[in-house]
């Protein structure tokens, strides 16, 4: 990621990266293991979990300090209807 989104970012700009995520990877190693390489570039890691069974430890593993979790349950969405425009 570092290369290929952050190259050629302003010098003095923050770089910020959202990982949205089930909360479940197929592979946490690798997961954890990829985003601690972001974070050691100077990269902040925000972790949005979209799922009500999100693993809150996964979220933990792949934020950056501080390890802080902040969850709400929105319940599903549903749209009204499309009416036909004339």
């Amino acid at each position: 990621m570092n290369n290929q989104v952050f190259n050629g970012a302003r010098p003095n700009a923050e770089k910020v990266a959202i990982i949205i995520t089930d909360g479940k990877p197929s592979d946490f190693t690798s997961a954890v293991q990829a985003a601690t390489v972001v974070q050691n570039n100077n990269i902040a890691c925000y972790v949005v979990g979209i799922t009500n069974s999100t693993d809150e430890t996964t979220l933990r593993a792949l934020s950056s300090n501080p390890k802080q979790v902040t969850g709400f349950c929105m319940p599903r969405l549903t749209l009204p209807p499309t009416r036909n425009r004339s």
